[in-house]
């Protein structure tokens, strides 16, 4: 019998019981999920503060929503999805691709990625670009500042300029965030 597909703070009693994980979900006894064939191949953890170690599992689609001390060690996951999370630590996996929403206190190091696209800062700095490009045009109207309008289209190419570096070169480490520099970034290769 496969784990149900959402694990909550309310069920997971049930869930330690009938597949034999091990611990309470304390901080001194997590609970440990290791090497469990009867997980399905997608999962939503809504676990709260409870302490959770998952190790060696292969899973397809796993999310950690409103989750907090869990540590991910030694898998293989081709999504995974950390949605409001705090004090997580994902060490030694292989990620196909990770998404982080309103997330925070993540411990990242030592994975190898097949996709850095969501990681990387240079949408937020695209963003940023345009951003001070549109208001800086837009205050070149309203305030009569007409020099103002010749700036925004430098800021304009300097986007541009990022971005086909960014497309140039994917494995550049540069536009990555700091919490992400210390994982191994690799190409998926079809055969």
């Amino acid at each position: 019998m496969a784990a149900t597909n959402v694990i909550a703070k309310i069920t997971i009693d049930k869930h330690v019981i009938n597949y034999n994980w091990k611990g309470d979900g304390t901080k001194e006894s997590p609970i440990i999920i290791d090497n469990d064939e009867v997980l399905p191949q997608n999962m939503v953890f809504r676990t709260e503060d409870l302490h959770i170690q998952l190790k060696n599992i292969d899973i397809g689609v796993i999310i950690f929503e409103r989750c907090q001390n869990v540590i991910i060690e030694d898998c293989i996951l081709s999504i995974i999805k950390l949605k409001s999370c705090n004090n997580i630590i994902l060490r030694d996996n292989l990620i196909k691709d990770i998404k982080i929403l309103f997330s925070e206190d993540l411990n990242i190091e030592n994975n190898r990625f097949y996709s850095i696209s969501n990681i990387r800062l240079f949408t937020i700095l695209m963003f940023i670009f345009a951003s001070i490009s549109g208001v800086v045009f837009f205050l070149s109207y309203v305030e009569l500042l007409y020099f103002l309008r010749e700036l925004a289209f430098p800021v304009l190419i300097l986007c541009a300029v990022f971005f086909f570096l960014d497309i140039k070169k994917k494995r550049n480490k540069i536009l990555i965030s700091k919490k992400f520099r210390n994982n191994e970034f690799i190409d998926l290769k079809k055969e």
